[in-house]
């Protein structure tokens, strides 16, 4: 019987909150990359009149499963997650939407691979899948600030601390 491992929830590691939030489940967290689910209805309200989903949304459910990888291996290297500071999407490449309007119920699994992660600099490349039809992929690049250097692009902001 295949072990089920429980990585806890998305709160656990990113910042967002409902509505933001767009993660609803972590299904798979390894050194490679990362995988969870969104419900589909959680993305409803940002929806365009004609149903179809705007593409920084695509970008940020991508974005969202990169924050979740990044926190659990913080996490397990004894960092306490709340304390570290927000990271910064730098870069989206080679996005594509495949399908623009999806149901309204379901899940879409949000898959990420490393392509590169040093010291806190990353590049992932992602998907977005809808059943078994891919709707959305494309790559991102991410910085992770230390506190530090947080406290010095963000003097004012309390927040990151």
């Amino acid at each position: 019987m295949k072990e089920t491992i429980d990585f806890g929830s998305p709160e656990d590691y990113l910042p967002q909150r409902p509505p933001m939030l767009l993660i609803s489940r972590i299904t798979k967290i390894t050194e490679e990359g990362a995988e969870c689910e969104a419900d589909a209805s959680i993305l409803k309200p940002f929806r365009r009149e004609d149903r179809s989903v705007p593409e920084a949304l695509y970008i940020e459910l991508l974005a969202q499963t990169v924050g979740v990888w990044s926190g659990y291996w913080r996490k397990n290297r004894g960092e306490t997650v709340g304390d570290a500071p927000l990271g910064f999407l730098l870069s989206v490449r080679s996005f594509a939407v495949k399908i623009p309007k999806i149901a309204e119920e379901g899940a879409l699994a949000v898959k990420i691979t490393k392509l590169i992660f040093e010291g806190s600099l990353g590049s992932f490349e992602g998907k977005v899948e809808a059943g078994d039809r891919m709707a959305a992929s494309g790559r991102v690049s991410v910085y992770q600030p230390s506190l530090v250097e947080f406290r010095k692009l963000f003097p004012e902001n309390k927040k990151g601390e």
